[in-house]
């Protein structure tokens, strides 16, 4: 999925407190995207500057071990998504987590989805991930 850009179209969202743990959030992740066999890890990733990573060979999530629950949601739904469609494009995986949180009918995982959206949209997502210019697209079918 190549770069594109588009120009900023604010998506409006409530603040809301997620109340899920994060064994809860990997529960519905794949309750909504479908169960994959995998394996899951936490550790400090920082000095990785990531917030997950997906090991594909061993199917194997790690996940940043000090994320707040709005980031460990969205990236968590990323590093499934890696596995899901066994691929290392991060735009393309940023897309489909968006759409997965986006529809998943959850109204924590939705809010998080726009939260991420207005991210991108300001320019707060690393090049590689952005995936704004298909999101806006999306929301305006």
């Amino acid at each position: 999925m190549e770069y594109k850009s588009a120009p900023p179209s604010p998506i409006a969202y409530e603040y809301k407190q997620v109340k899920y743990t994060k064994e809860e959030v990997r529960s519905k992740v794949e309750k909504i995207a479908g169960w994959l066999p995998y394996f899951y890890g936490e550790k400090d990733l920082l000095s990785k500057q990531r917030y997950g990573e997906t090991i594909f060979f061993l199917r194997l999530v790690i996940m940043h071990d000090d994320l707040d629950i709005n980031n460990y949601i969205f990236n968590f739904a990323h590093e499934y998504m890696h596995l899901k469609y066994m691929t290392a494009s991060e735009r393309f995986v940023n897309f489909e987590a968006f759409k997965l949180l986006y529809e998943s009918g959850d109204e924590y995982f939705r809010n998080v989805a726009i939260m991420y959206a207005n991210q991108d949209m300001r320019g707060g997502i690393d090049k590689n991930y952005s995936c704004w210019y298909y999101i806006k697209e999306y929301l305006n079918r």
